[in-house]
């Protein structure tokens, strides 16, 4: 296979995992985040169940568990425009 360049815009899980992919397959890869370092912003991030099949390929689940917290269910609220 023809090694390629390639540039993700976004350092989100999508755009992390994306590079680990390339990375592994011996793909040069450039990130492009506007944060000069991961930080907390807003209430967190919530990974679906295909987020954490992807982590699994990677190698990196069992990681991610230790440093985060089940949520079993989520209840939501929408108020009539007026």
């Amino acid at each position: 296979m023809t090694k390629q360049q390639f540039a993700i815009v976004g350092c989100g899980v999508a755009g992390l995992a994306s590079a680990i992919f390339l990375s592994r397959l011996g793909h040069r890869v450039t990130l492009f985040e506007k944060f000069e370092r991961p930080q907390a912003v807003g209430a967190g991030i919530l990974l679906q169940p295909f987020g954490q099949i992807v982590l699994r390929q990677l190698g990196l689940l069992d990681a991610m568990k230790k440093r985060t917290s089940r949520i079993d269910g989520l209840v939501g609220h929408n108020k009539k425009a007026n």
